[in-house]
């Protein structure tokens, strides 16, 4: 175990190993996970029970291979879950909706970004939220988390941007707590290039869960995202003149 991780932290990323070998490897077999995860079969065995319990893996078939039990083949169920990613540029809003797998099942545009009116861009957002959550059906699937990404350093205590120059009428403004409200849920709030790097280690997986890592940003601003190990780190904007 790394300095500084907790033993919760360790499963939760073992958790992660098993659902980005799946998604690479498609359908199969706990040997071929743990292969390709690097994880013991005993602590496969494990997180692939709690993932079947929690309806997010099934066997889609068995394999016989001589003597003993035949080999369960398993693989992820898509629509057990999903999430719903926000990001607010000073002059574009984009919403993304994905399944279990990584997939983008539907993305929404926004332009109307209200520079002096946060609160009005806000409950925007929250109508681009319900738009991607209606346009393919869920199954009654759990959102696992719908996130806020912003420009600028942000408070995640407070849920608010700290020194925005592009959106100076929005700092210390509770931007996750009105999105929440809308929504009825709870909205954490993210710097947008430490939510990307954090959703290119989540979708792609793999050999980033072991590399050092750069994502670059170029819109209004320059920003970067880095991450070690598979964790993502605050990164650095650079503002243009």
């Amino acid at each position: 175990m790394s300095t500084g991780t907790s033993r919760t932290q360790l499963g939760e990323q073992n958790i992660r190993a098993v659902i980005h070998a799946l998604r690479r490897l498609g359908p199969s077999s706990q040997r071929e996970i743990a292969e390709h995860s690097l994880l013991s079969i005993q602590a496969v065995s494990v997180i692939v029970r709690g993932l079947e319990k929690r309806g997010m893996l099934r066997v889609v078939r068995t394999v016989s291979t001589g003597r003993g039990r035949p080999r369960a083949v398993l693989d992820l169920v898509p629509s057990a879950a999903h999430a719903v990613g926000v990001h607010i540029d000073p002059a574009l809003t984009t919403t993304v909706l994905m399944d279990l797998r990584g997939q983008p099942l539907d993305i929404a545009h926004d332009e109307s970004v209200d520079a002096e009116n946060p609160s009005a861009t806000m409950a925007a957002a929250a109508g681009l939220v319900n738009k991607v959550l209606h346009a393919v059906p869920t199954d009654d699937a759990p959102t696992v988390q719908c996130a806020l990404a912003v420009p600028g350093r942000v408070d995640p205590a407070q849920g608010a941007i700290v020194d925005s120059v592009w959106l100076p009428h929005w700092n210390g403004v509770p931007l996750a707590q009105l999105l929440g409200h809308h929504l009825g849920r709870d909205v954490p709030l993210l710097k947008d290039t430490f939510a990307a790097m954090s959703g290119e280690i989540w979708v792609r997986g793999g050999e980033l869960l072991e590399a050092t890592s750069l994502f670059v940003y170029h819109g209004t601003g320059t920003g970067l995202g880095i991450a070690t190990g598979g964790r993502a780190v605050p990164g650095l904007s650079l503002i243009h003149i």
